[in-house]
């Protein structure tokens, strides 16, 4: 039985900055072939992604072809030249060849470009090049990464804080998803909360950060009486707020807890009060730093993300202000939540 001609390809990308000395290559597996892969090469600002296929490409539709894994490559490409160069920035050309077919190219002007600067991504230094080798896989786990990638890449070049933050959150949707194995949000949260609890040593970028902070810090950022009237907005949901605060230990959650007295009188009436008061007061000096990172990163943002998503607030392109605090503890969340996200793809190494 013959074997089939296959046809060779050359991609060819060139990039506005970065590193001139960088030299990273990769293996790039692709959907549907077992026997075959294709090759990335990142020299300098030039990315070079070869390999070959039994059909001839399309040289004139390859990036217009959306679901195609040539174009999947090509994005993969730039998730990894932005990542390896610390930086997002435009492509100046892009260059497809394929066995006697005409070279087409595109100009600058004829890409739709993440950004129109030089955006410096000092962040992405907390990723290991090795970790982000999981974008390639042609896996479930490897496309779940790929897209938490491409979402918070794109994080990065947004100028409005709730953007960002709802790009960002959107990384972190794909990953915990691939983690638990769930579909479903409470459940998912539900799992990663345990997750961090369970795997803390192994998170060192969140774990670092929330160990720092102070109940004062927290206090200041953390919207914490709008969060408990929004979650447990009746007497009915008493009992579910007593066990959401006997989950928690940690002193500096006690502590917000106990300043807040909008849920007394709930508690009082179920005759739950005096469990969680003398719960709050058994941990005033135990600290459980991977209980802030699940707070911030699961219950709060969440309840965040909820409220942009569905319009409970106004645009924030409307706060003629450019300084503003829910700006600010948006922005502050997101750093937080970005620490998490860079520490489980870095488990992929």
């Amino acid at each position: 039985m013959s074997v089939k001609k296959r046809n060779d390809f050359l991609i060819s990308i060139n990039m506005d900055a970065g590193n001139e000395y960088s030299e990273y290559n990769f293996l790039m597996p692709y959907k549907f072939s077992q026997s075959y892969n294709d090759y990335l090469s990142i020299s300098g600002r030039m990315i070079i992604i070869k390999g070959s296929r039994v059909n001839k490409l399309n040289v004139g539709q390859v990036i217009n072809n959306h679901n195609s894994e040539i174009n999947n490559q090509i994005t993969k490409a730039l998730c990894l030249y932005f990542c390896t160069n610390e930086i997002i920035c435009k492509i100046n050309n892009i260059k497809i060849e394929c066995d006697n077919e005409k070279p087409f190219s595109y100009t600058s002007s004829e890409l739709n470009q993440l950004t129109n600067s030089v955006v410096a991504t000092p962040l992405l230094n907390n990723l290991d090049n090795d970790s982000l080798r999981i974008i390639l896989e042609s896996t479930p786990k490897g496309r779940a990464y790929y897209y938490a990638l491409t979402h918070l890449i794109r994080a990065l070049t947004l100028e409005n804080e709730y953007d960002s933050f709802e790009k960002v959150w959107k990384a972190f949707n794909s990953i915990y998803k691939e983690i638990t194995g769930k579909s479903n949000d409470h459940d998912c949260l539900r799992e990663m909360r345990e997750f961090i609890l369970n795997n803390s040593e192994n998170l060192p970028l969140s774990m670092s950060y929330c160990k720092k902070l102070t109940m004062a810090k927290i206090r200041e950022h953390m919207t914490w009486n709008k969060m408990i009237l929004n979650d447990f907005p009746t007497i009915s949901n008493t009992k579910a707020y007593r066990d959401f605060i006997l989950r928690y230990t940690d002193k500096r959650i006690m502590g917000i807890a106990r300043e807040s007295t909008i849920r007394n009188e709930f508690l009082a009436q179920k005759d739950f009060l005096e469990v969680v008061q003398n719960h709050m007061d058994n941990n005033l000096k135990t600290i459980n730093d991977a209980e802030i990172v699940s707070i911030l990163c699961i219950k709060y943002m969440y309840y965040l993300r909820n409220k942009t998503i569905h319009g409970e607030h106004i645009d924030a392109g409307f706060r003629v202000s450019p300084s503003n605090a829910p700006s600010g503890n948006i922005k502050w969340c997101k750093k937080i939540l970005i620490l998490l996200l860079c520490d489980l793809f870095n488990l992929n190494r």
